[in-house]
C-alpha cells in the first residue's frame, strides 16, 4: 500500500516539472521570433485643421455682399409667394360648430367664398371673406380660418347667433336668433324652444319682409312677458303663443286651457302683467281653476274676463275679432 501512494506522489512531481519544461521551451521560441522579427511601426500623422479668418469675412466691404445677396433672396421668395400658383387656394373646407348645425347652411357659405378660389393665401383679405359670408347669412357672428399653406387649403369654421325661439308664420316654420334673422326650417325635432305663431292679416300673401310683420321691439315685449308671468305665477306653463299682426296683439295659452291677451302696441306692458299678477293673487282658486276662458289685460286699470259658464258668448267675442278662432 504504502508503495502505491510513493508511486502516484511521484507520477505528479513528474508531471509537474515537465509542465514546466514545455512553458520554458515555448518562453524562448516566442523571445527568439520578436528579436528576429522587424519593427513595422509608423508615426502617425498630425492634422491641422485651419479655421476662416472671421474679421475678413466680416469686414464692410465684405457685409455690404451679404446684405445685397440676402435682400435680393428675400424679394425672390416673397415674389414666388405672392404671384406664383405654388400657394393658390385649392381646398376650401367649411364646416360649423355643433350649436349652429341648423342655423348655418353650408351650401350658401361655399357659393359665398367660392370666388376666393385658385387666390393666394397671402393675398386673401380675411375681412372680405367675412363681409361676403355674412352678407349671404346674417345670423353668423364668428368665423375662423385656419390656413394650410403646403396643402393649398383653408378651412373656414362658422358660429351663428343663438335661436331664442321658433316661430310660424302661414304655418311654415322658421328660426329666429337673437340678432333677428328668420331662418327657414324643416326640422321637425326641434326642443328648448318656445314657439310663437304668427298670424298675418293677408295670410295669402307670400312675399313679406320679417322685420316689418314682428318688430325686434315686438318680439322683446313677447319674450319679457312670457319671462314675467312664468316666474310669478309658478303653477302658469304656457302652451302656445300666437302673436296677431293687425291687432299687435300677443295671445298666451296656459296649461289650464284659458287664454291671456296682452296689447303690445303700448308702453302699458308691466302693467298689464302687473294687472295679471293681481289678479292672480286675489282670485287664484278662479284662475287656476278651468272655468275662465279669456283674461283680456289690455283695457288700462281694468280687466276683463269671461268664464266658460257663458262659453258661446265668449267663443263668439273672440270669433268677432279673430280669424285663427273661427
Amino acid at each position: 500500500m504504502f508503495q502505491k501512494i510513493k508511486k502516484y506522489i511521484n507520477t505528479i512531481i513528474s508531471n509537474k516539472k515537465f509542465k514546466k519544461s514545455i512553458k520554458r521551451e515555448k518562453r524562448k521560441l516566442f523571445i527568439d521570433d520578436c528579436f528576429n522579427c522587424e519593427k513595422t511601426f509608423k508615426k502617425r500623422k498630425k492634422v491641422i485643421i485651419k479655421l476662416p479668418d472671421f474679421s475678413k469675412i466680416f469686414d464692410k466691404e465684405n457685409l455690404k455682399k451679404i446684405y445685397i445677396i440676402l435682400s435680393i433672396s428675400s424679394i425672390i421668395i416673397i415674389l414666388i409667394l405672392l404671384f406664383s400658383p405654388l400657394l393658390n387656394v385649392k381646398i376650401i373646407e367649411i364646416e360649423t360648430d355643433e350649436k349652429s348645425k341648423n342655423l348655418i347652411d353650408l351650401n350658401i357659405a361655399y357659393k359665398s367664398v367660392e370666388n376666393y378660389r385658385n387666390k393666394n393665401i397671402f393675398l386673401l383679405n380675411w375681412k372680405d371673406v367675412w363681409n361676403w359670408l355674412i352678407n349671404y347669412q346674417r345670423n353668423i357672428n364668428k368665423v375662423e380660418i385656419n390656413k394650410y399653406f403646403f396643402s393649398k387649403k383653408i378651412k373656414i369654421i362658422l358660429y351663428s347667433f343663438d335661436a331664442i325661439f321658433i316661430t310660424e308664420i302661414n304655418w311654415k316654420k322658421y328660426f329666429v336668433t337673437n340678432n333677428w334673422v328668420f331662418i327657414h326650417t324643416n326640422n321637425k325635432n326641434i326642443k328648448n324652444l318656445k314657439n310663437i305663431t304668427i298670424l298675418l292679416k293677408d295670410w295669402y300673401n307670400e312675399f313679406f319682409e320679417y322685420k316689418k310683420i314682428l318688430k325686434e321691439d315686438y318680439l322683446e315685449k313677447i319674450i319679457e312677458i312670457e319671462k314675467e308671468i312664468t316666474q310669478n305665477i309658478v303653477w302658469l306653463k304656457i302652451k302656445s303663443i300666437f302673436y296677431f299682426e293687425k291687432e299687435k296683439e300677443v295671445h298666451f295659452d296656459i296649461n289650464n286651457d284659458t287664454k291671456l291677451i296682452f296689447d303690445i302696441n303700448t308702453d302699458t306692458t308691466d302693467e298689464q302683467i302687473k294687472k295679471l299678477a293681481i289678479f292672480n293673487k286675489d282670485t287664484q282658486n278662479i284662475i287656476n281653476s278651468t272655468n275662465i276662458n279669456y283674461i283680456d289685460l289690455r283695457i288700462p286699470n281694468k280687466i276683463f274676463f269671461c268664464e266658460n259658464t257663458t262659453f258661446l258668448s265668449c267663443k263668439n267675442n273672440l270669433k268677432n275679432i279673430y280669424s285663427i278662432y273661427k
